[in-house]
């Protein structure tokens, strides 16, 4: 069964990332990005929203932070998944 993409996004200016949730094993899980890292990912796509929600990318590594045991909310930054 394919992940389902983030939903729920929002800017989270004071935390300079995008707040949002996804949908995992029937469970919701509320996650946030680093503005940075949504760039690192998706520099063609300025809308940090639009790319956030559209990107099953995303989803696949909150999961892999659930499996190693991560807390809500999930939280995805450059440092975490080095290129």
């Amino acid at each position: 069964m394919p992940l389902l993409r983030p939903k729920n996004c929002r800017l989270n200016e004071k935390d300079c990332g995008v707040d949002f949730e996804v949908e995992i094993d029937g469970r919701n899980w509320k996650a946030f990005i680093t503005f940075e890292y949504v760039a690192s990912l998706y520099p063609a796509n300025p809308d940090r929203i639009r790319a956030v929600s559209q990107s099953s990318y995303i989803t696949r590594k909150v999961a892999e932070r659930i499996r190693v045991g991560d807390l809500e909310p999930i939280f995805l930054s450059s440092t975490m998944f080095p290129s």
